[in-house]
């Protein structure tokens, strides 16, 4: 449901889907209509809504570490072709409701067109879902191409395996090497001052925060709170400090 997930586009969404369902127990024609074009209505009055709430959601996608900032503009991209695709929508409704007020004969074509319209909308929220999933992919893909050592057996002093965290420190574009001030092994990323290294005595929290400190080769808006980091650390997984 990617950049479709806040309240006034997902019921966008919903409401496009139900339409025929809720007037499907009323009885005669006329009430049908009634309903139908106050249903109609109801959907283009939330349109500019869902507009801003897909604009939000995308600024929030762009919040992902695990996603490069050099996707920000196909991310941007997609937002402009949902938009263009809502301010299509808004009038296509418009006229459906039209048609319901010249014709209540054409209610049975009217809730085709409007289940077409809500099939249409979700063939592209899969769509922009496997687009951002790919960038996604690529983005941990290329930072663990970088070469880095087997981390060492073992874990910290509050027992987060070292495995883990080196996995998350090349997710998050670093290395793990042989070495390091006060270490058998140590962390780098790029453009960091100096090593982190790693030792039984350490705890995950001390590490995730100069992990924190040290990401400089990243926008200030993708450095992932040390919170956040201790939270992936113990999954292994950067993608689990969203």
């Amino acid at each position: 449901m990617v950049l479709w997930r806040r309240k006034k586009s997902r019921k966008v969404r919903n409401d496009l889907g139900n339409v025929g369902r809720r007037i499907k127990g009323l009885k005669k024609i006329e009430s049908k209509a009634e309903e139908l074009k106050r249903r109609i209505g109801s959907i283009i009055s939330k349109i500019d809504e869902a507009k801003k709430d897909i604009v939000e959601e995308a600024e929030s996608e762009k919040l992902k570490v695990w996603l490069d900032s050099r996707y920000d503009g196909d991310i941007d991209k997609l937002v402009e072709k949902e938009i263009k695709e809502l301010e299509g929508l808004k009038e296509r409704l418009s006229d459906l409701r039209q048609l319901v007020d010249s014709n209540v004969e054409d209610i049975a074509d009217v809730i085709e067109l409007l289940i077409a319209e809500e099939s249409k909308l979700e063939v592209r929220i899969e769509e922009n879902k496997k687009e951002i999933e790919k960038w996604e992919t690529e983005t941990l893909a290329q930072r663990m191409r970088t070469s880095s050592v087997v981390p060492p057996v073992g874990s910290t002093s509050d027992r987060v395996s070292f495995a883990n965290i080196v996995r998350v420190a090349r997710q998050l574009g670093g290395w793990c090497e042989r070495g390091g001030h006060g270490g058998f092994f140590s962390i780098q990323f790029p453009m960091s001052l100096r090593p982190i290294p790693l030792s039984h005595d350490v705890s995950s929290t001390a590490l995730a925060g100069q992990i924190t400190i040290q990401l400089t080769h990243l926008p200030d808006y993708k450095r992932p709170t040390s919170t956040k980091l201790r939270g992936a650390f113990r999954r292994g997984d950067i993608r689990s400090a969203a």
